[in-house]
């Protein structure tokens, strides 16, 4: 056929645009052709049909209508399941951020059941999760982010649409935390309750212990009947403990080599120790006569590096007073006598034990204060000196002091007792 076309081309023409005029009915006959080659193997692909055997052209137009509308129904369906999909994905990976990955549990996650060695369940707990919480433009990054992962989906959505829907679930896990902080707050009261009623003189420390304990049991998922009963008896138990171990602290008494019963000290008030409890513990030794040095070699140390840095400070010897004897001469804790405060170290000696003392606290910045008197009393500085130095350094912001130092500053405003002192304490005299 081909070639049949060619030979009827008329000699007197030449050119590209003769010959495919000349080949255009070819081309429309091989096009239709193929085209319904093409047609009867779609359908016949779609619904197993062979259209071979339709002659007239109107029945197959038909039914290939019919069958292709058919297939484009049952397609759009599919492309709008596997959108939904899509869909879903993409929501399951923008939640899980860390502010809305846990809000649809209403701030609770289950705990798992427990199996006693009884084959008894015990029942699930529903465990206050806090949420984090986040800044405007950390909700505006985390709008942006799901913006761009929805859009890339080829789902419709917006910034301001992403942006509301996170700032409405940031606002609701402000509010879940509010609530579960509320109860928090309830419960650590109601722990303080039981001590207090158990024990009417319990300082801030064991009272702040029992609050934890109630805040503890709350967050733990525990019902409203468990925290009371848990509590009580927690309360119930802490005085009994209390009361073992003052009754198995033996007073300071006269002639009691102290370090040698130290030791046997540090035991006995360990289990206060353990739960953070070092004022009560002071004030257990205070009550059973134990002075201030004392109760901190029990409950405390002075710290490595500080005694690393105190070797290097000489023993301080000071010039003896004309006229004054005695009296004035440096006394340490072991003097019979009272101990007058001199300030008559040279101007060396000043710079030594100040900068000695700079040295320490650097080093150390939590050393004991009152068992780093001690230790420079033992050098040959007397507690004022060390006191006037102390306070020199905090007031010129080289020595800022913590919490517990704090508290130690009190007894630093008072000398500490020499040996009449301690003899008469251990007479229960003083």
């Amino acid at each position: 056929m081909q070639a049949r076309y060619i030979a009827n081309v008329p000699q007197s023409k030449s050119g590209a645009q003769k010959f495919s005029e000349a080949i255009e009915p070819l081309r429309e006959s091989l096009e239709k052709h193929f085209n319904q080659q093409r047609e009867n193997e779609a359908v016949k692909r779609l619904s197993g049909v062979d259209l071979q055997g339709l002659q007239d052209p109107n029945l197959r137009n038909a039914f290939i209508a019919d069958e292709l509308s058919v297939r484009r129904e049952e397609r759009a369906q599919k492309l709008a399941l596997e959108k939904s999909r899509r869909a879903a994905e993409v929501n399951k990976n923008i939640n899980a951020t860390p502010t809305t990955k846990e809000i649809a549990a209403g701030g609770f996650s289950k705990g798992k059941e427990n199996i006693s060695g009884k084959g008894e369940k015990t029942p699930e707990r529903n465990i206050p999760r806090t949420q984090p919480v986040l800044t405007h433009d950390e909700i505006i990054q985390a709008a942006q982010n799901a913006t761009e992962q929805k859009l890339s989906a080829g789902l419709d959505t917006s910034f301001e649409n992403e942006y509301n829907n996170i700032a409405q679930l940031n606002q609701q896990a402000e509010l879940q935390n509010e609530k579960i902080k509320g109860k928090q707050l309830e419960y650590g009261k109601l722990g303080e309750s039981k001590i207090d009623k158990l024990m009417p003189d319990a300082n801030d420390e064991i009272r702040a212990i029992f609050n934890k304990k109630g805040e503890d049991a709350y967050n733990e998922g525990k019902t409203e009947a468990e925290i009371n009963a848990e509590l009580s008896q927690d309360a119930r138990k802490f005085k009994n403990t209390l009361a073992n171990i003052r009754s198995g602290i033996a007073p300071l008494a006269k002639g009691r080599n102290f370090e040698k019963t130290k030791k046997d000290l540090k035991v006995k008030v360990q289990p206060l120790l353990d739960l953070g409890l070092y004022d009560t513990a002071r004030n257990l030794l205070s009550e059973l006569g134990y002075y201030p040095e004392q109760r901190e070699e029990v409950v405390s140390d002075l710290g490595e590096n500080a005694k690393k840095e105190l070797v290097s400070l000489p023993k301080i010897e000071r010039p003896k007073t004309k006229g004054m004897g005695h009296l004035w001469e440096p006394l340490s804790y072991e003097s019979g006598m009272p101990e007058i405060p001199r300030n008559d170290y040279t101007p060396e000696q000043s710079e030594t034990i100040k900068n000695n003392l700079r040295n320490v606290l650097q080093k150390d910045p939590t050393a004991n204060l009152i068992l780093l008197r001690q230790e420079y009393d033992k050098k040959g500085i007397d507690w004022q000196k060390f006191k006037d130095d102390l306070n020199e350094l905090v007031m010129d912001g080289e020595v800022k002091l913590n919490d517990d130092q704090f508290n130690q500053f009190d007894t630093l405003e008072q000398p500490p007792l020499n040996g009449l002192e301690k003899i008469l304490k251990n007479l229960r005299i003083l």
